[in-house]
């Protein structure tokens, strides 16, 4: 797969100001060999067949399914969605991704008001650029990390909130190499 570009595909009403603002932050984070994000015009319908209405949550499956079938092949996508995400085997997740493939990003458990708690944009933007971060770790290979770094595995927002917005040394390295390689192919 052609990774010279990541196409960030918005699902529903997801804001594209949001989403250039997303992207933005997240070149904080990329080594200079990683491909270019590109934020996609046109919004994707949310995957109606996807919800479990005894969950009142959708499979995050059914997200993936729906940019495979709309991104090209020859790059990757990531979704961003203002829904509630589950897996087979974990009962929520922040996102969900595919190696070597696609991610999605469930963004309605990032909001502080999810919890109750009062609105935070700055708060709630970081928690999305940290989990596209761990999701395109994945995409390119990267396993769950033990160190303080954007790849280590968060079961909790509070995870979420303590890791940094950055990969660490190791993971760093192993993403540039990665994504260098794949560049020269």
């Amino acid at each position: 797969m052609d990774s010279a570009l990541i196409l960030l595909y918005p699902f529903d009403d997801v804001n594209q100001d949001f989403l250039e603002r997303i992207k933005t932050n997240c070149y904080d984070a990329l080594p200079g060999s990683f491909p270019q994000l590109e934020v996609e015009d046109t919004a994707l319908a949310i995957p109606k067949q996807g919800y479990v209405e005894h969950r009142k949550q959708y499979r995050a499956s059914a997200f993936l399914t729906r940019l495979e079938e709309e991104s090209p092949r020859s790059i990757h996508a990531i979704g961003l969605v203002d829904e509630d995400l589950f897996t087979p085997k974990l009962n929520f997740v922040f996102g969900v991704a595919q190696p070597e493939g696609n991610a999605v990003v469930a963004l309605s458990r990032l909001k502080p008001q999810f919890y109750g708690k009062p609105k935070n944009s700055n708060l709630f933007e970081l928690r999305v650029v940290k989990e596209i971060l761990h999701e395109l770790g994945h995409i390119f290979r990267l396993r769950h990390c033990d160190n303080h770094c954007v790849m280590r595995f968060s079961n909790k927002l509070s995870q979420t909130d303590l890791k940094p917005a950055e990969y660490c040394e190791s993971c760093y390295t192993d993403l540039q190499a990665i994504t260098q390689n794949d560049l020269e192919r």
